[in-house]
């Protein structure tokens, strides 16, 4: 009894903690944005630079727009094809649940809410499956993005005009080393399942480790691939917006700075209007290292952001409305 009061105090303390870290990250993201906003000594050149807008700079708006469908198809398809170990369903269907899990998981720390929100598709009695089924899917995109932001990150010190990063050989290592780590954990990840399913010890998470089970090494090579190509579409989204708002970055210095601003902002801890300032404050960290428009890469950081999570969102949170409804009239007629 002693040992459990003493660890959930401990958790308690943790949680604590934790939150005021999301709040003092949140204070100092915006803090440090509005910072450099105002300090900014070019806004005349770049509200020029809109009053004759080329065609190829509107064009690359429109593409960065119709992407966001694109992106969220290629998750409704890994979705899809987790789920189907439990239920059958549709593309269409998929496509509604990860809007919903957008939604619901918007105001809770780094959308962890997102597969309690997916799973309201499925039938009752697989939905704690498909928690974590939906988790594997998550696990797929961090884990692109933590191998594509490591190589990256390499990349950047291999070919760093300053001698005393580009000799850093313990930073490759390490780096190299995080990445065989990854790729090891994650593609074993079926065999441990497995292997902790058929343990007595157990048993309170046989449900959770049988759903781990499902998994085989073919299904989690096609969500890796589906996970990489949305990665690239995100990642083109972004270098459409730096160049709409006049950002000049070219595509070899775009290959080795959005993978490891991508990387940073996925590993920060955030609540939900942190995020903002989060994605705003390493455009400009990362992305202000190679361009001076300072002012444009914050822009393109933040409307990466809103039109990739904000504007679905919004579609999701009808759908939920209408499975809300539906929900209480099966009530009212029971």
């Amino acid at each position: 009894n002693k040992m459990d009061e003493l660890l959930e105090k401990g958790h308690s303390l943790i949680d604590r903690y934790y939150k005021f870290i999301k709040i003092l990250i949140m204070v100092c993201a915006y803090a440090y944005l509005a910072y450099v906003l105002v300090n900014f000594k070019g806004y005349n050149e770049f509200f020029n630079s809109f009053k004759n807008i080329s065609a190829f700079r509107t064009i690359l708006l429109v593409l960065a727009v119709l992407l966001i469908p694109c992106n969220w198809l290629l998750e409704s398809m890994k979705w899809q094809h987790l789920s189907q170990k439990l239920q059958p369903v549709s593309l269409c269907k998929a496509y509604k649940s990860v809007l919903m899990g957008l939604t619901v998981g918007f105001f809770t720390p780094n959308r962890i809410g997102d597969p309690l929100g997916r799973v309201l598709i499925l039938n009752a009695c697989n939905r704690t499956k498909g928690i974590v089924l939906s988790v594997i899917g998550v696990l797929g995109q961090t884990f692109s993005t933590l191998v594509c932001g490591l190589t990256a990150g390499i990349l950047l010190i291999v070919f760093s005009p300053f001698e005393s990063i580009k000799d850093s050989l313990n930073i490759q290592i390490a780096s190299i080393l995080l990445i065989i780590a990854f790729i090891s954990l994650y593609f074993t990840l079926p065999i441990w399942g497995k292997i902790l399913f058929q343990r007595n010890r157990f048993k309170r998470l046989r449900s959770l480790l049988e759903a781990i089970s499902y998994i085989n090494p073919r299904s989690l090579f096609y969500v890796t691939f589906l996970s990489l190509i949305r990665y690239i579409v995100y990642c083109s989204q972004y270098y459409f917006l730096l160049r709409f708002f006049d950002v000049e970055l070219s595509l070899t210095d775009a290959a080795m700075i959005l993978p490891l601003n991508y990387l940073m902002v996925s590993v920060t801890p955030t609540i939900a209007f942190s995020e903002l300032g989060v994605r705003g404050s390493y455009a400009v960290l990362f992305i202000g290292a190679f361009a001076s428009n300072t002012v444009g890469a914050a822009l393109a950081g933040m409307s990466v952001w809103f039109i990739n999570y904000v504007i679905p969102m919004m579609v999701g949170s009808i759908f939920v409305g209408k499975m809300k409804k539906q929900g209480e009239s099966t009530t009212a007629n029971l």
